[in-house]
């Protein structure tokens, strides 16, 4: 457990230093105290089932935020980013990649 929460910490705190580092003013994102993902606002003018398919074709992927709501209640503008699987020098890269898409 404590091996588990070691490696999730450094992967959500990569996450976080990436986000701050490499993202555009204007998008804004959760800071949760644990877990495996984190909630991303990309800001109005950003729609994420148009940046999904942009950023699958570059290799990064994500989930809209409309999976997480009733049908046309919201979450166009938002994502989930999960931090558990990938290394912290994947998570910087895919940030990068994101970051360099809006």
């Amino acid at each position: 457990l404590e091996r588990i929460t070691g490696i999730l910490r450094a992967n959500q705190t990569a996450m976080l230093s990436s986000l701050e580092r490499e993202m555009p003013e204007g998008v804004s994102w959760s800071r949760p105290e644990g877990g495996y993902f984190l909630w991303v606002d990309f800001g109005a003018d950003v729609d994420s089932a148009d940046l999904l398919q942009r950023a699958t074709a570059a290799g990064v992927t994500f989930v809209r935020g409309t999976d997480f709501f009733p049908p046309g209640q919201g979450g166009k503008t938002s994502a989930r980013l999960a931090f558990s699987y990938e290394t912290p020098e994947r998570i910087a890269e895919g940030v990068a990649i994101l970051a360099s898409l809006l």
